[in-house]
């Protein structure tokens, strides 16, 4: 007898309705979808720590095609060695001979983990992407683990977080912007945001891998991630996704919208974002 309620984690989002209910199945980690007409199984639904564990086969829907979103395409992308593929809130490493989920190297929350917090569960794989190895490896004092934008250094007696590092589509905050000038390639900022992000005195923007960038035109040192060009909106009581830290409102609009004490203001694809700083809820959505 499957119980009747969804783990906590899916409850707010896999509710009864008039037609449907739900029931997981802890032997095989799915969410069964059940019309109420007829008692038959409609949906299943691989869940994230079930279907989508280490040592467990692939679900069969993803073993064939590569669906990794695309601003993380240059950080995960297939090798004969391994493999990767999207599901249910991650990005899951995979044994290419086996099938076998060898383990999750991402949790695309939206939520950074923090400095002091305790790594979580299901990063016991290393799990930075192949352009940073070089740079962050696993050694006696330090690990790294790469989650959702940023890179941590955790210490591997305790498991906490003592460092972080911001990444994105291959660019990094404080790394030099690559320079590929031999290629005629200058990543000017896309047209419609052109009259958004132009360069001023102190401040140059570069567009690369669904990113817009700012970089200091002196030392050409990435300074910050101001906007996703994902074509995604964020919804009011969504939290704030990880690489907003910096304040990114255009500059026609800086004068009205500007971070306070009760408010901080992020700007994303055509909208102005108003966040409570606490919380890092969205709380309202300005089209501009």
């Amino acid at each position: 007898m499957y119980p009747d309620y969804a783990p906590v984690r899916y409850s707010s989002y896999y509710q009864p309705t008039r037609d449907f209910y739900y029931r997981y199945d802890d032997d095989n980690g799915y969410m069964y979808r059940v019309r109420r007409d007829n008692n038959f199984v409609s949906a299943l639904l691989p869940i994230l720590g079930g279907a989508y564990s280490a040592g467990r086969p692939l679900p069969y829907y993803n073993d064939s095609y590569y669906n990794v979103p695309s601003g993380y395409n240059s950080l995960y992308y297939d090798s004969p060695s391994s493999y990767y593929r999207y599901g249910d809130g991650a990005i899951y490493q995979v044994d290419p001979t086996t099938q076998l989920i060898s383990g999750v190297v991402a949790l695309l929350t939206g939520q950074s983990l923090g400095i002091g917090q305790t790594l979580p569960r299901g990063y016991d794989v290393y799990n930075v992407p192949y352009s940073y190895r070089s740079r962050y490896h696993d050694t006696d004092d330090m690990w790294y683990r790469y989650d959702d934008g940023y890179i941590y250094g955790v210490d591997p007696q305790s498991r906490l977080i003592q460092t972080s590092y911001p990444v994105y589509g291959g660019y990094s905050v404080g790394e030099a912007w690559p320079s590929y000038a031999g290629y005629g390639y200058d990543y000017g900022v896309p047209d419609y945001y052109g009259d958004l992000y132009q360069s001023q005195p102190g401040y140059d923007y570069r567009y690369a891998s669904g990113g817009i960038y700012e970089v200091e035109p002196q030392s050409q040192l990435i300074s910050a991630l101001v906007a996703l060009v994902t074509g995604q909106n964020f919804a009011v009581g969504q939290h704030l996704p990880v690489g907003y830290d910096a304040y990114n409102v255009p500059f026609d609009y800086r004068d009205r919208y500007y971070d306070n004490d009760e408010h901080l203001y992020r700007y994303a694809d055509g909208r102005i974002y108003e966040v409570n700083p606490g919380s890092r809820l969205i709380e309202r959505v300005i089209v501009v």
